[in-house]
């Protein structure tokens, strides 16, 4: 969330020495590893995030995957209380997920089957691109183990199409499955497409790209994050909380964002961050594509949110979600320091 700080404590191994870092949204450059233990206390409170598991799950072992995810999923009167308080719901949204990844790690495949796709097709649009990479990865196992080769490798490369990582590329080489470039750059390039939109913030404003560029001076820069099919879900929860780290951070360079939505219907557990950012002026345009030819037809990403920032000749400068990719000198730098071929 906004104007929240996050505190590392970080202990020196030799002589004992403890020190606390705080810091906001912004990637200082630290990077933790999750152990075992440590997701498992998570998973045995309100705070579990699917997030964690799939980034778990890239270096996991079986017999861990298990542990964290059997705590996860036993009953607990504490946490459905808390849950309960929080959510008006006393079990997880992602209990089925994790059901069936239980199931799949004990061996019940028809059950895991019936789990994993109920929850892929209703509930992983609202997840990172990288818990829904390790969805895909674990159905696609499943089906393998069950003899489904035609299903497997849909499942291997919908791992791939949602995150490149090594896990799931090394998955497609070792099948000798076709590896397709589904990842777009257009770092370095002009953006050739242009909007002129209704705000749906402000009913009577139209917001044209071209204006945009046109009110930049210097070096400031403009943001738009296009949403696609979706209105809100939790990747654009977190990209609002960096992008407002940034931009209070560098207030010069950060001059306006827009949000390009093809979706009226804004989601329920999806908008504290954007409504507290419209209330303090960060965000002053949702605009709705409605084009017969939208934007993310037009452009072709395909992971949503899809971030890139323009300086005032159209350039993009940076495309990505503000994430630990990269820290806040290498940021900078991307933004401001003139680009090389």
């Amino acid at each position: 969330m906004p104007d929240e700080t996050i505190g590392y404590k970080i202990r020196h191994r030799e002589n004992g020495n403890v020190f606390t870092v705080y810091v906001t949204d912004l990637p200082v450059g630290i990077d933790f590893k999750l152990t075992t233990s440590a997701l498992v206390k998570s998973a045995k409170g309100v705070t579990f995030q699917l997030a964690d598991l799939a980034n778990f799950f890239l270096h996991g072992k079986d017999e861990e995957l298990l542990e964290v995810v059997t705590a996860a999923i036993k009953p607990r009167f504490l946490r459905s209380l808390l849950l309960f308080v929080f959510t008006f719901r006393f079990t997880s949204a992602n209990i089925a997920f994790l059901r069936g990844f239980h199931a799949a790690l004990v061996g019940e495949h028809s059950n895991a089957i019936k789990l994993l796709t109920i929850f892929i097709n209703e509930e992983s649009k609202y997840h990172t691109s990288a818990s829904r990479a390790m969805m895909h990865f674990i159905l696609g196992t499943i089906y393998e183990k069950v003899g489904e080769e035609k299903e497997a490798c849909v499942c291997f490369d919908e791992a791939y199409y949602f995150y490149d990582a090594p896990k799931y590329l090394s998955a497609l080489k070792k099948r000798n499955l076709p590896i397709k470039d589904y990842h777009l750059n257009l770092v370095g390039n002009v953006f050739a497409a242009d909007y002129s939109l209704p705000n749906m913030l402000k009913s009577t404003e139209i917001v044209s790209l071209s204006q945009r560029l046109e009110s930049l001076q210097g070096s400031e820069l403009h943001t738009i994050c296009f949403l696609g099919a979706y209105r809100s879900n939790q990747p654009y929860e977190q990209f609002l909380c960096r992008y407002h780290a940034y931009a209070c951070l560098q207030p010069e360079l950060f001059k306006s964002i827009d949000i390009i939505t093809e979706n009226k219907e804004l989601r329920p557990d999806w908008h504290e961050v954007e409504n507290k950012l419209i209330s303090k002026g960060f965000i002053n345009s949702i605009l709705l594509d409605n084009k017969d030819q939208s934007l993310s037809e037009t452009i072709g990403f395909s992971v949503a949110p899809f971030v890139i920032v323009l300086d005032k000749t159209g350039l993009v400068r940076y495309q990505g979600a503000f994430d630990a990719t990269r820290t806040v000198i290498e940021m900078l730098d991307a933004l401001t320091l003139p680009y090389n071929q």
